[in-house]
């Protein structure tokens, strides 16, 4: 069976160069668009990608640090209705603007924002847990 990969090395071409020959020259560093080794207009078709990152302090795990202030609820809230975009995150006008995203630090900060919620609703099953407590309390 042939690799939705292989089908587009095999088929695709930009403008009558075949994929080989794209790829060959932008391995031997004779393509170039503006800054960058190469430029996708329609997309990638890619069974992976794989962004590397230098350091550990460019993922997201310092969010269940001890000293990690997390937003209280109602500000997020506030933020949200003001904004129209979560804290932290990038709207819409500004990946315009910028010309785009950085997958690895996008990706590092929807985990982010991922393990914010964790914590969310690890503080909501405490008050929960605590109600719950009470209710049955009162109710004996």
């Amino acid at each position: 069976m042939v690799s939705p990969a292989q089908l587009a090395y095999q088929h695709y071409s930009v403008n009558g160069t075949s994929a080989a020959r794209l790829l060959q020259m932008c391995t031997n560093g004779n393509s170039r668009f503006g800054d960058y080794n190469l430029y996708v207009q329609n997309g990638i078709l890619t069974e992976h990608v794989k962004v590397a990152v230098y350091t550990t302090s460019y993922w997201s795990d310092f969010v269940f640090n001890k000293n990690y202030k997390l937003m209280p609820l109602n500000k997020v809230e506030e933020f949200v209705k003001a904004n129209k975009h979560l804290p932290g995150v990038p709207s819409a006008q500004e990946v315009v603007d910028d010309g785009g995203i950085d997958l690895g630090s996008m990706d590092a900060k929807l985990l982010q924002k991922v393990e914010e919620l964790t914590l969310y609703v690890i503080q909501q099953q405490k008050q929960i847990d605590e109600l719950q407590k009470k209710l049955t309390e009162k109710i004996k």
